[in-house]
């Protein structure tokens, strides 16, 4: 069985919070094969074509030694977004609906591949950098979507 999806959310209160959090994988997860990170729960006014740094995910297996996935969220618009994607199509239609949300890891949004075998625990952090930026306490959730392949 392919494709499942263990879904883990990480909230956040305070300004510059390092957030230390574990997964639990059950046992018959054979491997992680893609990741999705997000934030959510944080509205703002966008600047047109300004990305701000929200924060970084760090991720790491009980198996390996050194970080299995890491990527940086941003706020905002992507400026391919705007001046590249926009107008593009695809079969299904505007290419723009394949993104997975606004703010999502790396420039373009969807599930990153990784290949991540016989894993049962995943530690991970998040640190905020929204609330340095805002020099204040700001309250959003860091969403995790694990894909993974099962026996």
């Amino acid at each position: 069985m392919q494709g499942n999806i263990i879904a883990v959310d990480i909230p956040i209160y305070r300004k510059g919070e390092i957030n230390f959090f574990q997964v639990n994988l059950p046992d018959d997860v054979k491997g992680i094969t893609g990741i999705v990170a997000e934030i959510r729960g944080y509205d703002t006014l966008p600047t047109p074509g300004v990305r701000n740094l929200a924060g970084t995910v760090k991720l790491q297996s009980e198996q390996l030694s050194g970080i299995c996935y890491s990527c940086q969220l941003f706020t905002g618009d992507s400026a391919i977004e705007n001046d590249v994607v926009k107008g593009f199509t695809y079969a299904g239609g505007d290419i723009a609906d394949l993104y997975y949300s606004k703010s999502s890891g790396s420039t373009f949004r969807g599930i990153q591949p990784v290949r991540i075998a016989n894993c049962y625990v995943v530690f991970g952090c998040f640190e905020d950098n929204i609330g340095k930026l805002m020099n204040q306490d700001v309250a959003y959730n860091v969403s995790l979507h694990l894909y993974t392949e099962w026996n």
